[in-house]
């Protein structure tokens, strides 16, 4: 891990979602277990994934149990699967766009055992993510606040932080230290199952709304160098990949 960037912008950007396509992984593991397993039922799994997503290796012998299934073939999908090709288009660069102008931390909520499964596979394909701070945790939102508050005696220009999810920005904003709200910025990615939740009127002042990591950088580059005041800005409906 490199030596934090002393810059005056603090960036946190999410994983899964906007760096990594994790609702298409999710489905591709789905996917490799239906081939699998004979005795394989979706809604099954379902039930289980939801029982057990904070625990992926109780989640493996959970599936072995219920499906009569080999657990070390469980675990050689949920833990080997290649993810090259779950990666966004345009992540690279926005990475190391945002690596050089700021400090960069890599924010991932899920079990900690199976998240770094997954970035230890990615790094090795998106060798960017090497030089990044990164926080995996049950609770981003308290991590952020915590990384935020460790630096409030630092003279900070501005605080972006990128993930997909409203419900999850309006935590953050709700618990934002108050004499700091001055200072954060949203950029809000509509990809994934999430897209098409409504942001919330009390984030529309700071939050810039994008569909693609190009235009992730636009957004970025517009708050750091421009110093616009924020604008709620839904561009055009073309996804990545």
């Amino acid at each position: 891990m490199k030596q934090k960037n002393v810059s005056s912008t603090i960036i946190i950007c999410d994983l899964d979602n906007v760096l990594f396509e994790a609702d298409k992984f999710l489905t591709s593991i789905k996917n490799s277990l239906r081939d699998s397993i004979i005795q394989y039922d979706e809604h099954a799994f379902t039930e289980l994934y939801a029982q057990y997503r904070g625990n992926i290796t109780a989640l493996c012998c959970a599936v072995a149990e219920q499906f009569h299934a080999s657990l070390p073939d469980i675990k050689k999908i949920f833990f080997e699967k290649d993810v090259q090709e779950f990666i966004m288009e345009g992540a690279a660069d926005l990475v190391r766009s945002m690596q050089s102008d700021s400090r960069l931390i890599i924010a991932t909520t899920g079990d900690k055992q199976f998240q770094k499964s997954k970035i230890d596979r990615l790094q090795q394909v998106f060798p960017e993510l090497i030089d990044s701070e990164i926080i995996i945790s049950q609770d981003k939102k308290k991590e952020i606040i915590e990384v935020i508050q460790n630096c409030s005696g630092e003279k900070k220009d501005r605080v972006i932080i990128i993930d997909d999810r409203t419900d999850v920005l309006e935590d953050i904003w709700e618990s934002f230290p108050e004499h700091m709200k001055h200072s954060v910025r949203f950029i809000r990615m509509k990809y994934g199952k999430y897209q098409y939740h409504p942001l919330p009127d009390c984030l529309k002042p700071m939050t810039t709304e994008v569909t693609s990591l190009h235009l992730a950088k636009e957004a970025i580059h517009t708050i750091l160098f421009q110093k616009n005041e924020p604008r709620t800005e839904i561009t055009h409906p073309g996804m990545v990949k």
